[in-house]
């Protein structure tokens, strides 16, 4: 598959953001637990969404590295590659409007 070969790629990077995001978005957590909530003006709810948008991201390249490596034509294959893309149209949908109300906020 062509895709495969550039997800591979840059599969450690992909692996390091994933950490970097998911460990920002903790230490975000942490910070709103300790502080309580806050109400963010546009610039500082789009910063706080960035962690977990990012982790989104990352993580759908490498589900379908880990899915999609072996090629095989089965008809198992077949439903975990539409299960993969509702998942991450989805996600993608969400993520979508999540946004949007930010910066309608």
């Amino acid at each position: 598959m062509p895709a495969i070969q550039p997800i591979g790629q840059y599969k450690r990077a992909l692996i390091v953001s994933e950490l970097v995001f998911v460990a920002a978005f903790a230490a975000e957590l942490f910070y709103l637990h300790k502080h309580g909530s806050f109400q963010p003006g546009r610039v500082a709810a789009i910063a706080i969404l960035l962690p977990p948008l990012g982790a989104s991201l990352c993580f759908f390249p490498l589900c379908y590295l880990a899915w999609f490596r072996q090629p095989n034509s089965s008809v198992f294959r077949v439903f975990k590659l539409l299960f993969f893309w509702f998942a991450a149209a989805g996600v993608s949908l969400i993520w979508f409007n999540i946004l949007v109300a930010s910066l309608r906020h």
